[in-house]
């Protein structure tokens, strides 16, 4: 568990766990499920029932689509103006449809 979470840590990888099993002594480990997922920023979960997971899958979804900022303050010129390029390396992230969206704020 210990090599999973540092080397979870060190790629930058956030988990999100969903932990399902019965009552009997060899169910889920939720302690190291909560502890790989929080130390490295994702998030465990726990269904009671099976018509729980749409609901979790929503909410991972919606935390993956909105879990990256981008900002960018022109050093030189205060009307906004210059260009910006933000390009996906990931092809499975490419075809998958993100959209990105963007508010232009210009300083007064």
């Amino acid at each position: 568990m210990a090599a999973a979470v540092d080397r979870s840590v060190s790629d930058s990888v956030a988990v999100y766990a969903i932990g399902i099993g019965d009552k009997n002594p060899y169910g889920v480990d939720k302690d190291a499920l909560r502890k790989l997922s929080e130390r490295t920023g994702g998030r465990a979960f726990f269904p009671k029932q099976p018509g729980d997971l749409s609901d979790i899958f929503a909410e991972i979804g919606q935390e993956m689509r909105s879990q990256y900022v981008i900002s960018y303050s022109p050093a030189s010129s205060l009307d906004g103006s210059g260009k910006i390029k933000v390009e996906m390396v990931n092809r499975d992230l490419r075809k998958s449809g993100v959209q990105l969206f963007y508010q232009q704020v210009i300083p007064k």
